[in-house]
């Protein structure tokens, strides 16, 4: 399609969006308690993986 160059439409707003979502998360990080982001991630996580695994099963 484009053989093998980068479509700058794509990549900025990710570029952009990676920025945003880092200094987010180090102002967050600064004011959250561990243990608050730790049930955050695995609740995130846990909610992904339960997605795909009922993608993967063909019931979602």
């Amino acid at each position: 399609m484009n053989n093998g160059a980068v479509l700058p439409l794509m990549v900025v707003p990710s570029v952009i969006g990676i920025m945003l979502g880092s200094f987010v998360g180090v102002k967050v990080l600064a004011v959250t308690k561990p243990a608050i982001i730790r049930i955050i991630v695995i609740v995130v996580l846990g909610v992904a993986g339960l997605k795909a695994l009922l993608k993967g099963l063909g019931i979602g």
